[in-house]
C-alpha cells in the first residue's frame, strides 16, 4: 500500500501509483509544503510568510494593506494629540479615536458638556473647560456637582464657648452670657449681657442653680449646647427662631445646638425650589 500524505489522493497506475495533492502540497507523496511566496504579490521591502496554501505579507513601518501596497495614512499624525489614529488596511483611509471630551474627524472639536445636560446642583454654574467641565459652586456647597453641603460651623468660628448655628450659606454665633459680636469675640461691660449687651445680668448664680448640665462661672450659668436661659432651664429649639424655604422642613441638630433645612420629597436645590423630574 502506498501512502499519500497531507490529504493527497492515491490513484493506481499500470506501472505503480500516483498521488494527487491538495492545494499547498507537492512532491511524490505530497510531503512537501509548496512555497506560496514564489509568486507572492508582496511589495518590495515587505516580508512574505509562507503558510499552507496561502501566504501573508508582513509590512515594514509606514506601509499597510494586504500586499503592503499602501502608505500608512497615520504617518502624517492627522489626529489631535491624545487621540489614537487607526488605519484602514482595506481602503488606506484612517479614523481617529478621540479622548473623552473631544469629537470631530481629527478630534480637535471640544465637546461643550454644559450643553449636553451636565447638572450643577444647588445653584451651581456649569463652566465648559477643554475636554471637560466644572461647576462653580455657591457659598456653602462643594464637590464636582456642588452636591455636598459645607458645614459653615466646621471651622469653629464662635469664640468664648459660643454656639455655632449653620444656615447653609452662612453661620450665626449664639454667644454665652456676657459676650457679643459676630464671633462672640467681644466682652460686654460688667453686669450686662445680650446680643448687644443691652440687658442687665441676673443675680449671680451658685453651684446648684444651673440646670441641665450648666456650670456656674463668674456669676452666670454657662449652658451646654441645646439649652438657654439664665439657669439653662430652657431647651433651645433653633427651628423656633429660624424659618426654612417653603418646600423644606427644619430639623434640629446636635441636641438643638444647630439646625438644617431639608428639602421635602420631590424638591432639591439651595432654596428647595428645584422640582425633581421623574
Amino acid at each position: 500500500m502506498h501512502d499519500c500524505k497531507n490529504g493527497g489522493t492515491c490513484f493506481n497506475k499500470k506501472e505503480g501509483y500516483h498521488c494527487v495533492c491538495v492545494n499547498g502540497w507537492e512532491g511524490e507523496h505530497c510531503e512537501i509544503n509548496k512555497d506560496d511566496c514564489v509568486d507572492a504579490l508582496c511589495e518590495a521591502g515587505s516580508t512574505c510568510v509562507d503558510h499552507i496554501a496561502k501566504y501573508t505579507c508582513e509590512c515594514p513601518p509606514g506601509r499597510i494593506g494586504l500586499f503592503c501596497h499602501m502608505e500608512d495614512p497615520c504617518l502624517a499624525n492627522p489626529c489631535r494629540t491624545g487621540s489614537v489614529c487607526e488605519p484602514d488596511t482595506s481602503s488606506g483611509k484612517y479614523t481617529c479615536e478621540c479622548p473623552k471630551g473631544y469629537t470631530g474627524e481629527d478630534c480637535s472639536e471640544d465637546i461643550n458638556e454644559c450643553e449636553q445636560g451636565h447638572v450643577c446642583y444647588n445653584g451651581g454654574t456649569c463652566i465648559n473647560t477643554p475636554g471637560s467641565f466644572r461647576c462653580d459652586c455657591p457659598t456653602g456647597y462643594t464637590d464636582w456637582h456642588c452636591q455636598t453641603h459645607v458645614n459653615q460651623c466646621s471651622t469653629n468660628p464662635c469664640l468664648n464657648s459660643g454656639t455655632c448655628l449653620d444656615y447653609g450659606t452662612r453661620f450665626k454665633c449664639v454667644c454665652m452670657s456676657g459676650f457679643h459680636g459676630k464671633h462672640c469675640e467681644q466682652r460686654c461691660p460688667a453686669g450686662f449681657e445680650g446680643e448687644n449687651c443691652e440687658r442687665r445680668q441676673f443675680v449671680e448664680c451658685s453651684s446648684t442653680d444651673c440646670l441641665n448640665g450648666g456650670v456656674c462661672s463668674k456669676g452666670s450659668c454657662r449652658c451646654p449646647p441645646g439649652y438657654t436661659g439664665d439657669r439653662c432651664e430652657k431647651k433651645f429649639d433653633p427651628c423656633k427662631y429660624h424659618s426654612c424655604p417653603e418646600n423644606a422642613v427644619c430639623i434640629p441638630l446636635n441636641n438643638g445646638a444647630a439646625y438644617k433645612c431639608e428639602c421635602k420629597l420631590g424638591f432639591y436645590g439651595h432654596d428647595c425650589k428645584e422640582e425633581v423630574r421623574f
